[in-house]
């Protein structure tokens, strides 16, 4: 307990037991102060997140775009078989199960 004992500990464990009154009695103050340290949370944040990444975003590169024809035609082939199995399936008539 003679830690206790030291001064500097007493004035200190004093102040963190009235601090919630300090706060309490400059109410608007402490608002003030709260508010100015969530917007520099908040922008240190938004730099860090945003703006840095804009500034190392590397330059686009130029590609030229080939257009694969052998794909295409069998893309356009396997739409025609799925229309065609779907214009089926309209026109089938299937049997009433509940009569």
């Amino acid at each position: 307990m003679k830690a206790l004992q030291d001064p500097k500990l007493k004035n200190a464990q004093l102040f963190l037991k009235r601090l919630p009154w300090l706060i309490g009695e400059r109410l608007f103050i402490s608002i003030l102060i709260s508010f100015l340290i969530c917007l520099l949370a908040a922008g240190l944040i938004f730099y860090r997140c945003a703006w840095k990444i804009r500034e190392a975003e590397p330059s686009a590169q130029e590609t030229t775009i080939k257009f694969k024809k052998d794909i295409f035609q069998s893309l356009t082939e396997e739409w025609a078989e799925r229309e065609a199995a779907f214009q089926a399936a309209e026109e089938k008539e299937y049997p009433n199960l509940f009569d």
